[in-house]
């Protein structure tokens, strides 16, 4: 049974069971946390797939994610709230793989993401999606230090009218970090007087690295919406149906998720599409 968990504020609320361990800093006691910190531990040896629902309202995110050895997670996040700053960091050991599907209904981000890869095969798949017609800001980090790591991050953002949407990308690998593997796939489809800024860096201090990375600033394909308003959609639809489709592509979650992500890009006026 999927594992759902609902975060206000930094903290856990209500009766849920969580598959992991919440605020054990002993586990950890090498990374000196302050208790302002929610601190979620994955055992070794463990298989998660969670829901994990955050609300911000007032307090700064600071949220650090330590994956033991030899365990497999996959997490759903659906961020809502008026404004999300602040840090979240996924530290991944050995033979771990980490699987995020994030999506962001925050109307204003100032965020930073972290991924530490700190083990030998440890492994990160990340995909954000997002849409807005204010500020977000996003700077998504991944450092490899240690041997035969791989971190793929795909960010598909919408900036409507009035947005401004910014991927801040970096994927770095230390020295003595040999045969990782880094892939950075980002791109924001642009409305009217929305504005989207992509900068995507790779610093590599070691040979036998596999690493690439692409940056896309558009506009949806003039043909396409016109073929689905020769089918008797109108513009408006046809491009809601392209936002849809566009965010929704990138992640594999369960239709429940689908219809909530789906439900939400409705909320967003129709002049807010204006092309």
């Amino acid at each position: 049974m999927m594992n759902k968990i609902k975060i206000v504020d930094n903290q856990i609320v209500g009766s849920h069971q969580t598959p992991f361990i919440i605020n054990d800093y002993d586990k950890a006691p090498y990374l000196n946390m302050t208790k302002q910190t929610l601190f979620i531990y994955i055992p070794a040896n463990s298989n998660i797939n969670c829901d994990l629902d955050f609300d911000y309202q007032t307090k700064k995110q600071n949220i650090l994610v330590l994956v033991d050895q030899n365990s497999a997670v996959s997490f759903f996040e659906y961020k809502t709230g008026l404004k999300t700053t602040g840090h979240i960091e996924y530290m991944v050991l050995n033979n771990s793989k980490i699987v995020i599907n994030r999506y962001c209904a925050t109307q204003t981000v100032t965020e930073k993401i972290m991924f530490s890869l700190n083990g030998y095969q440890a492994q990160v798949d990340y995909y954000l999606a997002t849409i807005t017609n204010h500020d977000k800001h996003y700077d998504i980090k991944v450092t490899h230090r240690a041997n035969a790591t791989k971190s793929n991050l795909t960010c598909h953002g919408i900036s409507l009218s009035g947005g401004q949407l910014t991927f801040n990308m970096e994927g770095k690998v230390n020295k003595n970090s040999q045969q990782t593997k880094l892939n950075q796939q980002s791109k924001i489809m642009v409305f009217n007087q929305g504005e989207g800024i992509i900068n995507p860096n790779l610093l590599i201090t070691d040979n036998l690295v596999e690493a690439k990375h692409a940056a896309v600033i558009g506009k949806f394909d003039q043909a396409v919406l016109f073929y689905l308003q020769s089918r008797g959609i109108n513009q408006s639809t046809a491009l809601k149906l392209l936002v849809k489709g566009f965010l929704l592509g990138i992640m594999d979650i369960g239709i429940d998720n689908k219809y909530k992500i789906i439900q939400q890009i409705d909320t967003y006026r129709e002049e807010c599409y204006e092309c």
